[in-house]
């Protein structure tokens, strides 16, 4: 019964330290893709978002969307310079807002 217990204690510190590496350096694991898919996620985050809580996400600003360019070559950019709307959801982005 003791052992069985040190196992379970065990495993639950490894998966909160896995949870832990994972939300620090989980920004290198966000996928490469093409220019256009890259930007229909962000319109599509902050459409939903925007709906839902009537602000853009919180990573809106942030340098963490990567995209092959024409060239091949890969880019890191934030969701704001890929979709040109740094703003509000109605003033530059023209997103909808909750009902009021």
């Amino acid at each position: 019964m003791n052992t069985s217990l040190e196992l379970v204690v065990v495993a639950i510190i490894l998966l909160v330290t896995a949870l832990v590496i994972l939300t620090i350096f989980g920004n290198s694991l966000i996928p490469v893709t093409d220019f256009a898919s890259a930007r229909s996620i962000c319109y599509q985050s902050g459409a939903s978002s925007c709906v839902l809580t009537g602000q853009l996400p919180g990573t809106w600003n942030s340098q963490n969307i990567r995209y092959k360019d024409t060239n091949g070559d890969t880019k890191t950019t934030s969701c704001a310079t890929l979709t040109g709307c740094s703003g509000t959801c109605k003033t530059s982005c023209n997103f909808a807002t909750p009902a009021a």
